[in-house]
């Protein structure tokens, strides 16, 4: 049995019993490249948006009292909240620009068995908003340079005053894009890039 994080593997071992190797699945394709093809946009949300266990609305709510509009906010995937730009299912190219140009991807999930759209936009040098209830939030961003702030983001006010303090402080958020690119260039890519993950299979593989 394989399984895609530690975080699920915790819990095959915890609610079933089951012992699993982890293989992360691989991210997309994304990368930094310091352009801003979307300038129009200054954060996203990703993913199945109309999902409850994703609660878009916290992010939605937050991005409306620290000041945004729908035109500034792109939303990608197949279900459309109802608030922001409604983007679609984008390729892994306008993806790639998309990350690069916003300044904020937030993942306001509660459940996570991986959660990629917060990695990918590490990926490219933007700031994951992640809750410190994310079901993945000790595996991958507890040791991340936000890791302190993402711990307070219990409220919408608090996601809200995270996101205002960073605008009203432009060398502290770029400081961060660049540590968190970092941070994704050290701990993240090397975990969940097509290459580390092949070779997992073939480790895995080998091992029986």
């Amino acid at each position: 049995v394989t399984c895609i994080s530690k975080t699920v593997q915790r819990d095959l071992r915890n609610l079933c019993g089951v012992k699993a190797e982890v293989i992360y699945y691989p991210m997309k394709p994304v990368r930094f490249t310091g352009g801003k093809r979307y300038p129009q946009f200054k954060a996203a949300m990703v993913g199945r948006l109309c999902d409850p266990g994703k609660r878009a609305e916290l992010g939605i709510q937050a991005l409306i009292r620290a000041g945004y509009n729908e035109t500034e906010v792109a939303m990608v995937g197949p279900e459309y909240p109802g608030w922001g730009s409604n983007l679609g299912v984008v390729s892994d190219e306008a993806l790639t620009d998309l990350f690069n140009s916003v300044d904020y991807v937030l993942m306001t999930s509660r459940w996570e068995g991986l959660g990629l759209p917060a990695c990918e936009a590490a990926c490219c040098g933007a700031i994951p908003i992640v809750l410190p209830d994310c079901s993945i939030f000790n595996e991958f961003w507890e040791g991340s340079p936000m890791g302190i702030h993402y711990q307070q983001l219990t409220s919408v006010e608090n996601i809200s005053r995270l996101i205002l303090s960073l605008d009203e402080d432009f060398s502290w958020k770029e400081k961060v894009k660049c540590d968190m690119l970092d941070y994704a260039n050290n701990f993240i890519r090397p975990k969940l890039d097509n290459v580390a993950v092949a070779q997992r299979i073939i480790d895995i593989y080998m091992s029986i």
